[in-house]
């Protein structure tokens, strides 16, 4: 386990996994923002729309990126301005 920034670091084990394991593992109710998966993908596609975690959060650090990543998306999702036209809302199959 080596030191980072003295921290003990995992090898293999990062924030994209930590984020991943929080995503699987929230049971919270629909009420609440769950957590959601931050990985290289998904930063990648959010900064080829324009989108930086590091502005929405206006700080450097990743727990406030991630907290502002989550409540964002949660809030666009919840926005008729997010949903396609003729979007009724519900999930039938």
């Amino acid at each position: 386990m080596p030191a980072k920034g003295g921290r003990a670091t995992l090898d293999g084990v990062g924030r994209p996994f930590f984020t991943k394991w929080f995503a699987s593992v929230d049971d919270r109710g629909d009420d609440c923002d769950r957590a959601l998966i931050l990985d290289g993908r998904v930063l990648r596609s959010l900064n080829a729309l324009g989108w930086s975690t590091r502005e929405a959060a206006g700080l450097r650090d990743w727990p406030s990126r991630n907290a502002a990543y989550v409540s964002t998306m949660h809030a666009l999702a919840g926005s008729s301005e997010s949903r396609p036209s003729g979007w009724s809302g519900s999930c039938s199959t």
